[in-house]
């Protein structure tokens, strides 16, 4: 997204030289829309993750396997991986991007 209504929040993340917002999204392997979590871009890539994941288990309760951009899911910060298995009950593979 590259303009902000005023008075939204904005930020900068200086890894991907991005200002403004990011967005995560969750779609289903036929590519519908599941959900959409939209935040400031200085914020890490792997903690809007978890907002997206966030007690997704409760709305799609079938859901068992996500793929995620390896991102958010590298050898340095597994912590995704964790949280997701233990709050969530989903198992998360991650794909090289």
């Amino acid at each position: 997204m590259k303009s902000a209504e005023a008075g939204e929040a904005i930020g900068y993340d200086a890894g991907k030289r991005v200002r403004g917002r990011k967005r995560h999204v969750l779609i289903d392997t036929c590519g519908l829309l599941l959900k959409a979590v939209v935040h400031t871009a200085s914020l890490q890539d792997r903690h809007g993750a978890k907002r997206v994941l966030a007690n997704i288990h409760a709305v799609f309760p079938l859901l068992g396997l996500v793929w995620a951009d390896g991102v958010c899911v590298n050898s340095v910060d597994s912590s995704l991986i964790g949280w997701a298995q233990r709050s969530e009950r989903i198992e998360i593979v991650a794909v090289p991007s």
